[in-house]
């Protein structure tokens, strides 16, 4: 009986998912948009508690030295290459650019099969975001660029979501509609 009721429930739950899924998908990205203004927030704190104007406010540069030592020593050229950070990662405006194409890509796969699309399509789009979320993470190693992920997920959310609102909307008698072939004899 309780595996019965478990899963009515659960039927219920994924009729409510479908019938709802563009509010749901709008919950999702309100949460990421907030995630990442907390993220934001959290990562620079200084920015926001200081009472100084914006204007006034300058980063504390910090001080490297290799020793206490007045006389010859190595240049401070030499000196920056020794303690500079050993992590690398693209142009931002390569990013741009990835941020766009994956936009792109996502557009063109869901309008590629609108037409015969009864219900939505996703596992590709999810597979998608997953790999272009890892090649962030792969590079860029020094963390750089945090927006990106963020844009991604972001994009990627807004771009389903329209699309799974201009299928909800798609006239009923096209959904049920078999595809009709023409033969050229």
């Amino acid at each position: 009986m309780y595996y019965l009721d478990m899963f009515t429930s659960i039927a219920q739950l994924k009729e409510f998912c479908r019938r709802h899924l563009v509010v749901l998908i709008l919950v999702a990205l309100a949460a990421v948009e907030a995630l990442s203004i907390s993220f934001i927030i959290s990562a620079k704190p200084d920015i926001f508690s200081s009472n100084q104007p914006a204007e006034e406010r300058v980063a504390p540069e910090p001080i490297l030295k290799i020793s206490e030592i007045q006389g010859p020593q190595i240049d401070d050229e030499a000196a920056m290459t020794i303690l500079a950070p050993v992590c690398s990662t693209l142009p931002a405006g390569l990013w741009v650019f990835l941020l766009i194409a994956y936009a792109a890509l996502l557009i063109f796969n869901f309008s590629y099969t609108f037409e015969q699309a009864i219900r939505p399509q996703w596992f590709f789009e999810l597979t998608l975001a997953l790999l272009v979320l890892i090649a962030w993470y792969v590079w860029d190693e020094c963390r750089t660029n945090i927006w990106f992920p963020f844009a991604i997920v972001k994009f990627g959310l807004i771009i389903f979501a329209l699309y799974a609102y201009l299928l909800e909307k798609k006239p009923l008698e096209k959904k049920e509609q078999p595809e009709k072939t023409e033969s050229l004899f």
